[in-house]
């Protein structure tokens, strides 16, 4: 399996700000049962399947936070890809449709980072996307007490089901980290 793949799953959570859809993909374990059309189950850290609709509504209340009332939060889907297999293949979207809760603006072309070490000791990274932040921050875990630091104990708890892309369970926060996205920059200012 080639070092980056996100094989043998993932979720894709899809939001929008100001006309520009964001996509982000967490690499993921499916559970039991997994099937075109069907909502499928997500293996947790702990080894215990939770169903996928609990499971993005639960992320997505942690993402609200990040992101001013201009954000909506669309919706998640569930993709299976196999090994071997040149293409992931669709199992389930879950409607979300839920706009940010933070009172600030969102940065536009800001992108917040978060790293992490996998227990098989690879990185695995969050990436954000115009949302409330500052730009230029670069802060070692612990990040102290705010949204982010919510969605990175979440994200290393027993009860996570994002992996990294070893197939390993995330055991500790790196970096966060913010700057100006240059792609998006780019088509905000229509170059």
């Amino acid at each position: 399996m080639p070092a980056h793949s996100l094989a043998p799953g993932f979720v894709e959570f899809q939001y929008t700000y100001s006309n520009l859809l964001h996509k982000m993909r967490l690499p993921v374990t499916p559970g039991a049962g997994w099937a075109v059309g069907l909502q499928p189950n997500l293996v947790q850290k702990n080894g215990v399947d939770v169903g996928f609709d609990a499971a993005v509504d639960a992320f997505a209340a942690l993402l609200r936070p990040m992101f001013a009332n201009t954000t909506e939060i669309v919706k998640a889907e569930a993709w299976f890809y196999p090994t071997n297999s040149p293409d992931p293949i669709w199992v389930y979207t879950r409607a979300i449709g839920l706009v940010g809760t933070n009172a600030g603006a969102n940065t536009s072309a800001g992108q917040m980072v978060i790293s992490y070490r996998t227990l098989l000791g690879g990185i695995m990274k969050l990436y954000l996307l115009e949302g409330v932040w500052a730009i230029n921050v670069r802060n070692s875990w612990p990040f102290g007490a705010s949204a982010a630091t919510n969605i990175a104990n979440f994200m290393i708890g027993n009860t996570s089901w994002i992996y990294g892309r070893d197939n390993a369970g995330l055991i500790v926060p790196i970096w966060l980290t913010t700057k100006t996205n240059d792609a998006i920059r780019k088509i905000r200012l229509n170059m």
